[in-house]
């Protein structure tokens, strides 16, 4: 069985296409070899190759003596759509100019879902369209320095004879491929790299949901940063180890930053606002970032309490739960020997407080905003009677 790889309720991202992109890109990096990099939207949408000198650090000296022959680099393009005649032509242009350049692309791979039942479009036009796709080349008119179009046409310079020998050397290293099921792939890609004979089906689902959250997470963090995002087989191989430790039939937590850096809290959706846990948060007159920040914190604990009911860790669930509850009842308590309760500060006297079952501060805080929901038993409440 591989069900439950598509992202739950938690609030990460819905991505869509760029979520297929990261499955596709992780397929990849489990099949490198160990002197290789994956890239992600470098010179394709991924790409693949053996390390460069100036990215070895300790071992730059094994691999300074290799050929160029040697450097094997794969150009991936990813298509969760259908392929049209004039998408294959784009990207025929945009390897053409890859092909052009010093890159020395080994392959060029055309990856794409089974559901848009695609023709190879790209092979078609390459087979038996080439001199049509020149002359549209020739005859563009467009002043956009971007347009791959035009690009082609600068790098040719009507140039016919080199623009064949490109595009026949672009089919010759050309792959297409054509996935099923995404989802069902990763789970036969992982499965030895996530021991899946040793533990449960949730728990091997769980690495790899948590895999896809860590490089989801990284490639955001660079696109931010401005340059793409690249993995090497020991970083990959550092985190795989680290989830199979952090994930487990007894134990169950994903690193907080991702799980953020991942999370969409929109104030401005009505479903959002008609919960209780919002209500109360509003009571404690908190600003918006710090609305979102608790709301983050109550989805990062669910996420966490949802891994414990699936291994059986109920008991966990109810300690963690009854002191969240206990903190609150003895800061509300002494906020009102002081004359000083109100909804902020049970807030902050409740988070203030110790609870010994919480792995860490985010999951405690996630609990105590937890149990502000409608229809809890160990109800808590910033602001008393807050349901008129």
């Amino acid at each position: 069985m591989c069900d439950g790889i598509q992202q739950n309720k938690s609030g990460l991202y819905s991505l869509g296409g760029f979520a297929y992109q990261i499955k596709v890109f992780v397929c990849e990096v489990i099949s490198m070899n160990e002197n290789m990099v994956v890239e992600f939207e470098t010179i394709d949408d991924v790409a693949t190759k053996k390390l460069e000198n100036e990215i070895i650090d300790e071992n730059e000296d094994k691999f300074r003596t290799l050929k160029k022959s040697e450097r094997e680099k794969v150009a991936i393009q990813v298509k969760r759509t259908k392929v049209s005649n004039s998408v294959a032509k784009k990207i025929i242009l945009n390897w053409f100019l890859l092909e052009y350049s010093t890159d020395n692309i080994s392959k060029y791979k055309l990856v794409t879902d089974a559901k848009y039942e695609n023709d190879d479009v790209v092979l078609k036009i390459l087979n038996s369209d080439i001199e049509s796709l020149y002359k549209e080349v020739m005859n563009t008119t467009t002043n956009n320095s971007k347009s791959v179009f035009k690009r082609v046409k600068n790098k040719i310079y009507d140039n016919q004879d080199k623009f064949y020998e490109v595009c026949k050397s672009i089919k010759d290293k050309y792959i297409y491929e054509v996935i099923d099921n995404i989802d069902l792939k990763l789970c036969k890609t992982c499965k030895v790299l996530f021991k899946k004979c040793g533990v449960s089906n949730y728990i091997y689902i769980s690495r790899i949901k948590e895999m896809l959250q860590h490089i989801t997470y990284h490639i955001i963090e660079s696109a931010n940063k401005g340059h793409p995002y690249k993995l090497t087989y020991k970083e990959f191989m550092a985190y795989s180890e680290d989830i199979c430790n952090r994930i487990t039939d007894n134990h169950i937590c994903s690193h907080y930053s991702e799980f953020k850096k991942n999370c969409k809290i929109d104030l401005e959706n009505s479903d959002i606002c008609k919960t209780r846990e919002y209500r109360q948060l509003v009571a404690c007159n908190l600003s918006s970032d710090l609305i979102k920040n608790h709301l983050i914190y109550e989805l990062y604990y669910s996420h966490y309490r949802m891994g414990l009911l699936e291994i059986n860790k109920t008991c966990t669930i109810d300690d963690l739960e009854t002191e969240a509850y206990e903190n609150f009842n003895e800061a509300k308590f002494d906020l009102m020997q002081r004359n000083e309760d109100n909804p902020y500060n049970r807030l902050i006297e409740t988070k203030r407080k110790l609870n010994s079952y919480a792995c860490n501060k985010q999951i405690k805080f996630g609990s105590e905003i937890y149990l502000t929901k409608e229809k809890i038993e160990q109800q808590i409440s910033w602001k008393d009677e807050d349901d008129d």
